[in-house]
C-alpha cells in the first residue's frame, strides 16, 4: 500500500527509475528489464520495450524517484483501493 500511496518513499529492486543517454543525444527514462552481455532492454512507462547496445550509451543515472506518479490513489475510494491491493497480492504469486 505504501508503495501506491507514496511511490517515492521507497523504490524496490527492480523498479529503479533510470535516465539513459546514447551517444548520439537519444535520451530515454524508463526500468531495466534485462542486461544480456552488450545490450541493455528498457522499458518506459508505458511497457514499451527497447534495447539499446552498452557501447552506444553515454550515461546511465539512476533517479531517486519512482515513475509511479504521487497521487494515483487519490481518485480511488476506499473499495476501489482494497480491492487493487487485494489483486496486487494474488499476483505476488
Amino acid at each position: 500500500a505504501e508503495s501506491i500511496l507514496k511511490p517515492n518513499a521507497s523504490i524496490s529492486q527492480g523498479f529503479a527509475t533510470v535516465s539513459l543517454l546514447t551517444k548520439n543525444g537519444k535520451s530515454m527514462i524508463g526500468f531495466i528489464t534485462a542486461e544480456i552481455a552488450e545490450t541493455v532492454e528498457m522499458r518506459d512507462i508505458s511497457g514499451k520495450a527497447y534495447n539499446y547496445k552498452v557501447s552506444n550509451i553515454k550515461s546511465r543515472t539512476e533517479l531517486k524517484i519512482s515513475m509511479m506518479p504521487a497521487g494515483l490513489a487519490n481518485s480511488l475510494s476506499i473499495e476501489e483501493f482494497s480491492s487493487l491491493l487485494s489483486y496486487l497480492e494474488s499476483k505476488k504469486g
